[in-house]
C-alpha cells in the first residue's frame, strides 16, 4: 500500500522506491520513494488538498521492485508538469512480458503502433496515437537520439531488454519543451547503473536458428557507479532472406560530486539483416547493414536553482543493398546505397521553485548532417565511406536552435502549466513558435479531470527530401509538418492501486509528410498531405485481483486497454505508406499469474484493425488493391525464478496466425524460445 510517511518542503517520501534524474518525473524538484511499481504506472500531478502535499503522485502498482531512487533535479524530461498520460514499465514487468524484445514490449501497449519488418527487433517503426514513426521522440536516459536520416533507424539502439531498467512513455505532444519531432508522443528508455555489484549472464535459443547471449555487470565505488553490457543475437530467419545478426555494447556511469553529478553513456551497435521486400515487394533480396554509435555527457547541479548542461552525439552508418551481394542484380544496378549521418547537440536548462510556482527555461542546439551516395546536394569535396572505399558525392547539413520557457502553478485543487518553445531552422531560414497549456482539477484525492492544448511540428528527414531509387522519389520542396492537439481526460486511482484512465483527443495536422503511390504509377512519391484531422478515444484499466480477495492471490496483475483513432481522409485513389495506414482499433489484454511458488505464467492478447491497404501484385499493371485485415495475436511466457536464477519458455504467435504490419511483408508465425539468466552478486 502506498502511504505518505514524511513531508518536507517540496519533497515527498513514500515507501521503497528510489532512483535517478534521467526520468520523466524530474520536473518535480523532489525525491520520491515509492513502495511498488506496476507493469504500467499512471502518474499524474494532483493539486493539493488539506491532507495532501502541494504535488501528490498517484501510482498504480502490482509488482514489488528493488529500491529505485528518482531524484528530481533540473528536468531532463520536462513532461510531468503537464497533465499527460504517462506510463512506466519497470524491469520486472519487462522480464515478465512474452516476447523479450523492446519493440514487442511496446507492442503490448494499446496506445503504441509497432509495425515490424523483421522479428526480434531487427527493424520496427514506432508510432503513437495515429501518428507516424517520424513523429515519435526517442530518448535514452533522457537524451535525444532520433536519427536524422530516417525514422526507420530510431530503434537502432545499442542495448537490449536485459539492460533496460524501465521504459517511460508520454502520450501527446511535447514540442513546447523539445521542439522538432515530438508531435504524437515520447519514449524514454532508461538504463542506470545500480547501487550494488553484480554480474548477469543470459543465454536464449529457439526456432529458426535463433540464439542470443549477453553479459552485463555493475560495479560501484565510493562516489561512482558503472554499468556495462555486451550482447549478440542471430537467426536464420523465419522465411527466405529474413536472417539477421546483431551485436551491441553499452556503458553508463554516474559520478557523485556532492552538489553536482556527472552522467555519461556510450553505446555501439552493429546489425545486418536480410530485408525481404522491406521497401518494395518487387525486390525480395534487399539487405541492410547498420552501425550506430551514440554518446552523451550530462552535468546536473543541485542548488537552490537547478542547473543542467548536456552534450550528445549520434552517428549512423548504413549500407543498403537492393540486390543482396549483387546477386541477380540487373545491369542498371551498379552500386549499393551508402549513408553516413551525424547528429550533434548541446543544451542548458534551469528551473526554480518560488512562491508563484515553478519556472523552467532552457536553450538547445542541434546539428544534423549526412554524407551519401544518393541523399543531399552535390558536395564540392567528396568524402569516404568509413568501412569501404566508396566516394560519398552528396550531403546536407542543417542546424536547429531552440529556446523554451515554461511555468507550473498550483492553487488548491487546480494545477496549470503553460509555456512556449521557439525554434530556428537553418534549412528553412525561419522561426517556429509552439505554445501550449495544460489544466487539471482534482475532483477528489483519487481522481481528476484534465484538458490540454499543445502545438507541434516536424522537419522532413533527409530520406523524405532526397531519396531516389527505382521505385521511390523524394521531394526537396517538402514543408514542415505542423499540428495542434486538444485533449480532455479523466483518471481514477483507488487506494488499492486499481487504475482507470479515460481520454479523448483531436489533432489538427497540416502538411503531413507521407510516401504515396497511385495505381497506374510504379513510383512512390514523398509529399505533403493537405489538412487531416485525427480524433481518438482511449480506455485503460489496471486491476490487481489480489487486493480484492485472498482467493485471487495467484492473479498478480490484469490489465486491458482499447484505443480508437479515426482520420477524416481515406486512402481511396492512392496508397499511403504511413500516414493513412494508422491503427483504427487496438485492444490489448494482459495477465500475469502465479501458478506455484516461483512459477509464473504471462499471457498477452492483442487485436488490431488497421486503416488503408496495399497492392498484392508486384506488377503494377496487374495490381490488386486489398484492405488490411484485422488480426489477433496471443503470446505466452512461462517463467521460473529465484534469487539468482531465471528460466523461461515463451511462445510468440501461439496460434500461428498470418498477419501483415506492412503490405507484402508476412510476419513470423509461431516462434518458440527457451532461455535463462543467472545473476552473480559480489
Amino acid at each position: 500500500m502506498l502511504k505518505t510517511i514524511k513531508q518536507n518542503c517540496h519533497k515527498s517520501y513514500f515507501k521503497r522506491w528510489t532512483r535517478n534524474s534521467w526520468a520523466l518525473f524530474s520536473s518535480q524538484k523532489r525525491e520520491i520513494i515509492i513502495s511498488f511499481l506496476a507493469i504500467s504506472l499512471n502518474l499524474v500531478l494532483l493539486p493539493k488538498t488539506e491532507a495532501q502535499s502541494p504535488e501528490h503522485v498517484q501510482i498504480s502498482d502490482t509488482l514489488e521492485t528493488d529500491a529505485i531512487t528518482i531524484t528530481a533535479e533540473k528536468l531532463p524530461l520536462e513532461l510531468m508538469k503537464t497533465t499527460k498520460t504517462i506510463q512506466v514499465i519497470n524491469a520486472e514487468s519487462l522480464r515478465s512480458l512474452p516476447q523479450n524484445s523492446l519493440d514487442n514490449m511496446l507492442r503490448s501497449n494499446t496506445l503504441v503502433d509497432v509495425r515490424q519488418r523483421g522479428g526480434n527487433g531487427v527493424q520496427s517503426d514506432i508510432s503513437i496515437r495515429g501518428g507516424n514513426y517520424e513523429q515519435t521522440l526517442f530518448l535514452l536516459n533522457g537524451i535525444y537520439f532520433n536519427d536524422p536520416q530516417s525514422g526507420h533507424f530510431n530503434m537502432s539502439l545499442p542495448l537490449d531488454i536485459e539492460s533496460v531498467d524501465r521504459v517511460e512513455l508520454l502520450y501527446g505532444s511535447s514540442s513546447r519543451v523539445y521542439g522538432n519531432i515530438a508531435m504524437s508522443g515520447a519514449i524514454n528508455f532508461i538504463s542506470n547503473p545500480q547501487n550494488d555489484n553484480f554480474l548477469n549472464l543470459s543465454l536464449h535459443g529457439g526456432q529458426n536458428g535463433f540464439y542470443k547471449y549477453s553479459i552485463g555487470g555493475n560495479f560501484t565505488t565510493k562516489n561512482s557507479k558503472h554499468y556495462i553490457s555486451l550482447s549478440r543475437s542471430s537467426s536464420d530467419g523465419y522465411m527466405a532472406n529474413t536472417d539477421f545478426e546483431s551485436n551491441s555494447l553499452y556503458y553508463s556511469t554516474e559520478i557523485d560530486l556532492k552538489t553536482s553529478k556527472l552522467e555519461y553513456q556510450l553505446g555501439l551497435m552493429d546489425r545486418n539483416y536480410g530485408a525481404n521486400s522491406f521497401y518494395s515487394a518487387a525486390y525480395p533480396n534487399q539487405f541492410e547493414d547498420v552501425k550506430t554509435a551514440l554518446s552523451s555527457l550530462k552535468w546536473s547541479i543541485n542548488l537552490p536553482i537547478q542547473l543542467e548542461t548536456k552534450i550528445f552525439w549520434r552517428g549512423n552508418v548504413d549500407r543498403f543493398e537492393l540486390f543482396r551481394g549483387m546477386k541477380t542484380a540487373p545491369e542498371w544496378y551498379s552500386q549499393h546505397n551508402y549513408h553516413q549521418s551525424n547528429m550533434f547537440g548541446f543544451g542548458l536548462g534551469t528551473s526554480k521553485w518560488h512562491r508563484f510556482g515553478k519556472t523552467s527555461l532552457g536553450a538547445d542546439f542541434r546539428n544534423e548532417s549526412i554524407s551519401s551516395t544518393v541523399l543531399g546536394d552535390s558536395l564540392r569535396n567528396t568524402r569516404k565511406y568509413l568501412f569501404e572505399n566508396i566516394d560519398l558525392l552528396f550531403g546536407k547539413n542543417r542546424n536547429i536552435s531552440s529556446i523554451y520557457i515554461d511555468h507550473l502553478y498550483i492553487y488548491k485543487r487546480l494545477s496549470s502549466s503553460f509555456g512556449i518553445n521557439s525554434n530556428y531552422y537553418s534549412s528553412l531560414k525561419s522561426w517556429g513558435f509552439f505554445p501550449g497549456a495544460d489544466l487539471s482539477f482534482s475532483v477528489s484525492d483519487k481522481s481528476l479531470v484534465f484538458l490540454s492544448i499543445n502545438s507541434a511540428m516536424r522537419l522532413p528527414s533527409f530520406t523524405d527530401l532526397y531519396y531516389e531509387s527505382p521505385n521511390l522519389i523524394g521531394n526537396r520542396s517538402l514543408s514542415a509538418e505542423k499540428s495542434i492537439t486538444y485533449e480532455v481526460g479523466y483518471r481514477y486511482v483507488s487506494q488499492k492501486h486499481n487504475t482507470l484512465n479515460l481520454s479523448a483527443f483531436i489533432r489538427q495536422a497540416n502538411n503531413l509528410i507521407d510516401w504515396i503511390k497511385y495505381p497506374d504509377d510504379q513510383f512512390w512519391h514523398s509529399s505533403n498531405h493537405t489538412n487531416l484531422i485525427y480524433s481518438g478515444l482511449e480506455f485503460m484499466f489496471y486491476f490487481n485481483p489480489h487486493t480484492v480477495s485472498e482467493y485471487l492471490s495467484h492473479f498478480t496483475n490484469l490489465s486491458l486497454g482499447y484505443t480508437f483513432v479515426n482520420i477524416n481522409q481515406k486512402s481511396s485513389d492512392f496508397q499511403s505508406a504511413y500516414v493513412l495506414d494508422n491503427l483504427k482499433h487496438k485492444f490489448v489484454l494482459f495477465g500475469n499469474f502465479k501458478l506455484y511458488k516461483n512459477l509464473y505464467l504471462s499471457y498477452n492478447f492483442s487485436l488490431q484493425d488497421r486503416n488503408g491497404g496495399f497492392w498484392e501484385s508486384k506488377d503494377v499493371a496487374t495490381a490488386n488493391y486489398v484492405d488490411y485485415k484485422p488480426f489477433s495475436l496471443s503470446d505466452i511466457k512461462l517463467m521460473w525464478n529465484d534469487e539468482n536464477w531465471t528460466v523461461f519458455l515463451e511462445v510468440a504467435n501461439v496460434f500461428d496466425k498470418e498477419y501483415f504490419d506492412f503490405g507484402g511483408i508476412p510476419q513470423a508465425g509461431r516462434w518458440i524460445k527457451l532461455g535463462g539468466n543467472y545473476k552473480i552478486k559480489f
